[in-house]
């Protein structure tokens, strides 16, 4: 397998030449442009222990990055396959008042770790079977 590398000639745009300063003009780019600039935040090293194509496409071209726009905000998450429960990386970033961007949350996941799902799992079968529950729930008027 050759090295991925990053090819700053494969694109038909410079992003040094966008000027750009916050999450706000990112999310109004073409997305074209835009899905470029947040595909660099993903690290190569990523890409190379996982075996993901530098188009963040598995080999039969679905796509494993996904974006989630806000107005001055964005959810990042990138799967190792396309069908994976969680993705390895999850970024959420936001800009500031101060023009800034602030990164809200990081967490990066090995799919290959041990999965607890049995306590979640049983505390939605808990909530969804008690009485108790059920009475605190109507009386939100649901």
């Amino acid at each position: 397998m050759a090295p991925i590398t990053r090819d700053p000639g494969c694109s038909a745009i410079n992003l040094k030449e966008l000027r750009l300063f916050s999450l706000h003009q990112v999310n109004s780019l073409p997305v074209e442009q835009m899905l470029l600039v947040y595909s660099q935040l993903v690290p190569l090293e990523i890409l190379v222990q996982f075996g993901i194509d530098r188009t963040l496409t598995d080999s039969e071209g679905r796509p494993l990055y996904e974006c989630r726009l806000g107005h001055s905000s964005v959810e990042l998450s990138l799967r190792h396959i396309w069908d994976a429960e969680d993705p390895i990386l999850y970024l959420q970033l936001a800009d500031t008042p101060n023009n800034q961007i602030e990164v809200v949350l990081f967490v990066v996941n090995d799919p290959y770790s041990e999965r607890f799902n049995r306590v979640d799992s049983q505390l939605s079968v808990f909530a969804v079977s008690s009485p108790w529950f059920a009475q605190i729930w109507t009386g939100f008027g649901n």
